[in-house]
């Protein structure tokens, strides 16, 4: 497929949330992703690397069958403490959610909600999936409605 134009992914597969990903990516792996508002679900690759295992792994998560990762993360120019709460957000399970304090202890709280909004893979590393303690969402760097869609999205349909 020509990666200048965004890709769409089968129209059997419906995805209730109007997103435009732009991915870019390097032979080092994905680097970053950046999420926008859309009429339907879209991505856009720049970048000639790891495109087919990323496709491979959106259209597991949009239909609830999420899969592990076949492809790395760029992790240049992360620091060791962020890449630290990446790797401990990455293991926050589809559907589920931590607070902030869990992810790194109440002391860092505030720096895991800073490393969540400057995540350079949401949806790949759920960033979503950090709430308050109280049980509030919290932040998200793309907003409280995405934030919300996407932990709705994520439930199960026995919890729904």
């Amino acid at each position: 497929m020509n990666d200048l134009l965004p890709q769409v992914l089968r129209p059997e597969v419906f995805f209730p949330l109007a997103l435009h990903l732009d991915l870019f990516c390097t032979v080092k792996g994905l680097k970053r992703v950046s999420l926008s508002p859309s009429p339907s679900f879209s991505y856009q690759f720049h970048g000639d690397f790891w495109n087919d295992h990323i496709t491979a792994w959106l259209s597991q998560y949009v239909i609830k069958q999420p899969v592990e990762r076949e492809f790395p993360l760029d992790l240049e120019g992360l620091s060791e403490f962020q890449n630290r709460i990446l790797t401990r957000l990455d293991h926050i399970a589809f559907s589920s959610t931590c607070s902030y304090a869990e992810v790194a202890g109440p002391r860092f709280a505030r720096a895991v909600g800073s490393v969540c909004n400057k995540n350079p893979w949401p949806l790949f590393i759920g960033c979503h999936r950090v709430i308050a303690s109280s049980g509030m969402l919290g932040g998200f760097a793309y907003g409280h409605s995405l934030k919300q869609a996407l932990l709705t999205f994520e439930k199960p349909l026995s919890t729904l």
